[in-house]
């Protein structure tokens, strides 16, 4: 079996594997790399190192986009209804 090595490859980005292909294909259907043998592979990047940034910033943007509300209501905003907020 051959797979596509690229970590830049769609195929590789959406599933976090690399594409696989038969013996008989020569390059990679999503990007165009030469495919090598599985064997022969090297180690590829993980989907969390390619796809994903760090779990702490997605908590700091959950935390504070929820904290937004909190303020708006201490403060006046001309126009707002405060019991909507």
């Amino acid at each position: 079996m051959k797979i596509c090595c690229n970590s830049e490859c769609r195929h590789f980005k959406r599933t976090g594997k690399p594409a696989e292909y038969g013996e008989q294909v020569e390059s990679c259907a999503d990007c165009g790399t030469v495919l090598v043998l599985a064997e022969a592979a090297p180690a590829s990047a993980t989907a969390e190192e390619t796809n994903r940034g760090p779990v702490g910033f997605k908590w700091a943007t959950t935390i504070g986009l929820s904290i937004v509300p909190l303020f708006l209501m201490t403060i006046g905003i001309p126009g707002v209804d405060r019991g909507f907020l």
